[in-house]
């Protein structure tokens, strides 16, 4: 088996170059003439370069017809418009939080500094007119228990 292997690729190589070379179509004469007569065309400016052409390429290529257009046709190029990119907004400010209502202010009791014999003062710059025994304040009688006045 080996050595029918071995005379199979002997074989191969001993085939002349030639054989291979004559049915280059690149190599042939009608591709050489083809090709000398459209070189000629462009040198002088013919306009039946393109024909030339064709002919060219049936020679060189052993092509039976027409030469095909390899590729899609050149379109212009597609434009798109630039994304619109809106910068994030700011976080909405949150309210500010309700203050607390103001403390109920309790009215002390006014306090007696002084007395006199007409009546009495207090911490709160009052003067209280004495009737009788019990000094009386913008609403009535007042009394004094513990230096602390009490009026209505």
């Amino acid at each position: 088996m080996r050595t029918f292997a071995t005379l199979l690729c002997a074989g191969a190589l001993a085939t002349p170059a030639t054989a291979v070379t004559d049915a280059d179509p690149l190599r042939s004469p009608a591709c050489t003439r083809a090709l000398g007569a459209l070189q000629a065309a462009r040198e002088a400016g013919d306009a039946s370069v393109e024909a030339l052409r064709q002919t060219a390429a049936r020679a060189c290529l052993g092509l039976a017809g027409p030469p095909q257009r390899i590729g899609r046709p050149i379109e212009p190029p597609t434009v798109v418009a630039p994304p619109a990119i809106e910068p994030p907004r700011p976080p909405q400010a949150r309210p500010a939080p309700a203050l607390p209502p103001p403390p109920v202010e309790i009215a002390r009791p006014p306090v007696v500094t002084g007395c006199d014999a007409n009546g009495c003062w207090a911490d709160d710059g009052q003067r209280l007119q004495r009737v009788g025994p019990q000094p009386v304040g913008p609403r009535g009688p007042c009394t004094v228990q513990q230096g602390v006045l009490l009026c209505p």
